[in-house]
């Protein structure tokens, strides 16, 4: 049995060369980067239930998945939009228009209304020009967690999680901006 290398170095991801960008809910054809990306983390974990056969093996059944998505941001004011008001439910509420603001998303999970992004991040690799560089991973997340400021330091933080949905693409490509190739 021979021994490949696996795992290399020359192929590593680099954190500084990564990007996140969110499906524009208002004109999906376009992406929005998110510039002031600070920390990301996507976690799959795939549930097993176990259970012992009439012979004693132990059998492992597809028991669903939780996925989670999380991003720290610098917080900026294009994150937020101008209207949101909230006086409780049959109030006179003021529902923000911009579906890509946190106000929005913070209003529709106030209304018990669940706020589905699409969601690509990319990471550039040290390999060489020309060839499959990029590491893609697409996904559709429930955004359902905030913090919209955290004032710690010389500016302010925002948090974005959720529970991923679906999972699109988990792909290496040679485009850094699509993921065809």
């Amino acid at each position: 049995m021979g021994s490949v290398d696996f795992n290399l170095s020359s192929l590593r991801a680099r954190r500084f060369k990564g990007y996140l960008q969110m499906q524009d809910p208002q004109t999906p054809s376009n992406y929005l980067r998110l510039k002031e990306r600070q920390t990301m983390n996507i976690s799959l974990s795939f549930g097993r239930d176990s259970h012992y056969d009439d012979q004693g093996q132990k059998v492992l059944d597809p028991a669903g998945y939780t996925h989670q998505f999380s991003v720290g941001l610098k917080t900026s004011a294009d994150l937020f939009d101008t209207g949101f008001t909230w006086v409780g439910f049959g109030g006179s509420n003021t529902a923000p228009t911009d579906q890509s603001s946190i106000s929005y998303w913070i209003y529709k999970n106030q209304i018990y209304e669940p706020v589905e992004l699409i969601f690509i991040t990319t990471m550039e690799t040290v390999a060489s020009a020309g060839t499959s560089k990029y590491l893609h991973l697409k996904f559709t997340c429930d955004v359902n967690a905030f913090t919209p400021v955290t004032l710690a330091g010389a500016t302010s933080d925002t948090s974005i999680s959720g529970e991923i949905l679906k999972i699109e693409a988990v792909k290496r490509s040679n485009s850094a901006t699509t993921l065809s190739g």
